[in-house]
C-alpha cells in the first residue's frame, strides 16, 4: 500500500495516474513511482474486527478496531461447530463407503455416526 503526494492511499493492484497526469497500469511496480511513499503495513491483531484504518505521519498503518457484535460472535461459534463436524464425519468417501454398506447389509452404521457427530458438537 502506497500514499501520494494528496495522501490518498494507492494500492499495489491498482492503476494510478500520477500529478504530471502519467497513467501507470494496475500491475506497474508501485515501488518505480517516485510520488509515491510505501506505508508500513501492520497486521491486525488475533480477534479483533477491524472498523478501518489511519495512515498516521510516520507512514505506518494505524488499525481501528471494535467489537464483535451478538451475531458476529454467534456466527463464529456456530462455525467452529460446523468445523468441528467437517473433521470428524470423515471424507465424502468414507461416509458413501458406510451408508453403501448400509444399504447392502441392512445396517445403521452411517445414521449413527453422523447422530453420534451431531451429538458430540451441538448447535449453540
Amino acid at each position: 500500500m502506497y500514499i501520494n503526494p494528496d495522501k490518498e492511499i494507492v494500492h499495489d493492484k491498482q492503476s494510478y495516474t500520477a500529478m504530471d497526469g502519467t497513467k501507470y497500469p494496475a500491475n506497474y511496480p508501485k515501488d518505480e513511482i517516485t510520488e509515491l511513499t510505501k506505508v508500513k503495513t501492520v497486521a491486525a491483531p488475533d480477534g479483533k474486527v477491524v472498523a478501518g484504518y489511519t495512515i498516521n505521519t510516520n507512514n505506518t498503518q494505524v488499525w481501528e478496531f471494535r467489537d464483535k457484535t451478538k451475531e458476529e460472535l454467534a456466527e463464529e461459534a456456530l462455525n467452529v461447530v460446523y468445523e468441528n463436524r467437517r473433521n470428524e464425519y470423515g471424507s465424502m468417501e468414507e461416509q458413501l463407503d458406510m451408508f453403501y454398506h448400509d444399504l447392502t447389509n441392512g445396517t445403521s452404521v452411517f445414521k449413527d455416526h453422523i447422530k453420534a457427530v451431531k451429538l458430540k458438537y451441538p448447535k449453540p
